[in-house]
């Protein structure tokens, strides 16, 4: 079944506004089907472009389109509609992640077509498209027909970037010994030539890398992807799949990464395949929050819909390694603020209210063990940090529905330990020590209430300021 133009129209303004007490207030997600990936990233002509893997039939990962939104102030947004749909013999079976870029004037795309042959052999092409004024993405034909030589047809997700006024693109690529990779290629007189594999110190490190992006700060290039196939340690790499980064210096002519460790981007349960842009001198990042292979964790599936994506982050560099802050226009939903300040305390309890956002700046004193829970009814979701072993800790195992387990990551706070949630109606985006590490997490509780919060302390915690508003909703129209 493949509905009209006019058919879909109808059938998101009638499901708008999303209603069930499941769909979020403040992030991304569509009244009915799968949405992953963000695509296509842009700002064009004062206008963020907003585009993402969307199969609006089931909430299987097939039909994969593009589900497309603008917005001048990420509070508005236009009622979603399809702009890219598979159907033609080079993506006939999906159109897969891709980036936007802007160039004589037109915002144009690169994306991934995948196509089975008759064997249920893989074929991927990479494909140009552009906007049109209707907002459909109009299929301008195939700019890489087949992978280079040595590598499988697992070859995907093109991201464009520029050097010294020349554009180049890097993709996600497994080895004929199924082993993860990153290519590059440069564009030359009009035509995309294969530079090479991006040489890195990884070695053996996942037998996939999805969704590349090239990023440059100053005199630092950080290359962000998301490998598959790492082995799972205490504190890192916990999740089915990562989305991480590395950090250093890339010789195009080469081309060799010199870079340090592989730093993973989101430390919670539920976050894969961001996307960054630029816009207006910031880097931007939209991220899925979703896990591949794990759809038995998200229950809403049985409502019609799955998934949704973060909040709008921030990107800079300090030292070294990426912080993450949500961008300064989400303020413009808060409403309602209480504030918090309390002194040498062990126990604090309060009520949210359904959709909120919470800073907390506590001087640790003499605790040794902060324990913070959002209690929904009986279930309860809960984090912790013990100050001696540098631990933090998120526990989501008391909650009926959906995934559960425990998340634990490093994290350094000496004197103070800085938290800032937002808790929507079944996300929660934690951004740790002004957003040196964050926490993504997906959490379905089974009552429609109001959050409460319990803060506890092993031993006097000097003080604690900050506050909690109610968060307004982002609109379709």
């Amino acid at each position: 079944m493949v509905w009209t133009k006019t058919e879909y129209k109808e059938k998101i303004i009638a499901a708008l506004p999303m209603k069930h007490f499941w769909h979020n207030r403040f992030h991304i997600e569509m009244p009915f089907g799968l949405i992953n990936d963000p695509n296509g990233l842009s700002f064009y002509q004062g206008e963020y472009h907003i585009f993402y893997q969307w199969n609006p039939y089931s909430c299987e990962h097939k039909h994969k389109s593009w589900g497309y939104i603008k917005t001048t102030d990420f509070v508005h947004y236009t009622i979603p509609c399809l702009a890219l749909v598979p159907g033609e013999s080079f993506d006939k079976d999906g159109c897969y992640t891709g980036c936007g870029f802007v160039e004589e004037d037109k915002l144009q795309f690169v994306y991934t077509g995948n196509v089975k042959n008759d064997k249920n052999e893989r074929e991927s092409y990479q494909c140009l498209g552009s906007l049109q004024a209707d907002g459909r993405i109009k299929k301008e034909g195939v700019l890489i027909a087949k992978q280079p030589s040595g590598y499988t047809a697992h070859f995907r997700d093109p991201y464009i970037f520029y050097r010294a006024g020349e554009q180049y693109m890097v993709l996600g690529i497994q080895t004929e010994a199924l082993k993860g990779r990153v290519v590059l290629y440069h564009k030359k007189a009009g035509c995309w030539e294969f530079s090479g594999e991006i040489k890195t110190s990884l070695g053996d490190f996942g037998y996939m890398w999805e969704c590349p992006n090239m990023l440059r700060f100053a005199d630092a290039d950080v290359l962000v992807f998301s490998p598959q196939g790492l082995q799972a340690k205490e504190t890192k790499w916990q999740n089915l799949y990562q989305t991480g980064y590395i950090v250093g210096n890339l010789n195009l002519s080469t081309p060799e990464f010199s870079h340090g460790d592989f730093e993973e981007v989101d430390m919670g349960f539920d976050f894969y395949a961001p996307q960054v842009f630029k816009a207006n001198g910031r880097y931007l990042m939209l991220g899925w929050i979703g896990m591949p292979d794990r759809s038995e964790d998200y229950p809403t599936s049985d409502k019609g819909w799955m998934f949704a994506l973060t909040m709008m982050r921030e990107l800079t560099m300090k030292n070294g390694r990426l912080y993450q802050q949500p961008i300064y226009e989400i303020e413009k939903l808060r409403s309602d603020k209480t504030e918090i300040f309390k002194r040498e305390f062990t126990n604090y309890q309060g009520e949210l209210p359904r959709g909120s956002e919470i800073l907390l700046d506590l001087v640790l004193g003499e605790a040794k063990q902060i324990t913070i829970k959002f209690y929904f009814a009986l279930e309860k979701i809960t984090f912790t940090y013990d100050r001696q072993k540098e631990l933090f800790c998120i526990d989501r195992n008391k909650m009926k529905l959906g995934g559960k387990g425990i998340r634990k990551f490093k994290l350094a706070a000496k004197a103070n330990l800085r938290l800032h949630f937002f808790i929507d109606r079944t996300v929660i985006e934690l951004f740790c020590q002004d957003g040196e590490k964050t926490a993504t997490l997906m959490y379905f509780p089974e009552e429609d209430r109001s959050p409460q919060l319990v803060i506890q302390a092993d031993d006097i915690v000097t003080s604690m300021k900050g506050g909690f508003w109610q968060m307004g909703c982002i609109e379709y129209k």
